[in-house]
C-alpha cells in the first residue's frame, strides 16, 4: 500500500492487518490537496483510489481588496489589502505569490496597526502575473495582472511659456 500527495510524494501510512482478509489503513494529511491510494494485494495491483483532503480552516471571511484582473504599466505598484478577522495561521499564514515569465516570487507582506495586512509592491518585469493569495497553503484569492511597457502620461510636466 503507497499514498502519493498531489506533488508524487509518498505520505507515511498505518496498515493494520485487520487478520479477516481486509486491513485498516491510517494516515494524516498535511496539507489539503489530491492524494492517490495504490493498493497491491497478493500481487494484483487495485485500481488506485483518489483521495481529495479539503481544507480544515474556512478562509471564506477573508476580505480583500485591490487584487483585481487588470493592466497595469511597468513601475506600477501592488497594493492590495487583506483582512483575515480572527484567523489564526497554523503553517505559512498569509503568502502572495507571483508567478511571472517562469519565475515564481513570494510578494512581501506587511501586518498594519488595523490588523490588516498589505503590500506596496512595483511590479517591474513586462508580461502576465498571475498572482494567488494563500492562507496556510488554501488559496484565497487569484488575479492575472498584465504588466505591459508603456509611459504614464500623468507623470509628464511642461514648464515655461506656450
Amino acid at each position: 500500500v503507497a499514498l502519493r500527495d498531489d506533488q508524487g510524494e509518498n505520505v507515511d501510512l498505518d496498515v493494520l492487518d485487520n487478520q479477516d482478509g481486509s486491513f485498516t489503513v491510517k494516515y494524516t494529511a498535511q496539507r489539503p490537496g489530491a492524494y492517490q491510494l495504490n493498493v497491491v494485494f497478493a500481487g494484483e495491483e487495485i485500481s488506485p483510489i483518489e483521495i481529495n483532503v479539503k481544507p480544515n480552516v474556512d478562509v471564506s471571511g477573508i476580505r480583500v481588496e485591490g487584487l483585481e484582473n487588470e493592466n497595469l504599466l511597468i513601475g506600477s505598484h501592488l497594493r492590495p489589502t487583506i483582512n483575515i478577522g480572527k484567523l489564526e495561521p497554523k503553517s505559512k499564514g498569509l503568502q502572495l505569490i507571483d508567478e511571472v515569465n517562469g519565475k515564481r516570487y513570494n510578494v512581501p507582506m506587511k501586518i498594519n496597526p488595523d490588523g490588516t495586512y498589505s503590500t506596496d509592491t512595483p511590479l517591474m518585469e513586462v508580461g502576465e502575473h498571475k498572482l494567488q493569495l494563500l492562507f496556510d497553503e488554501i488559496p484565497v484569492k487569484e488575479a492575472v495582472v498584465e504588466v505591459i511597457k508603456g509611459t504614464d502620461v500623468n507623470k509628464c510636466k511642461a514648464y515655461g511659456p506656450g
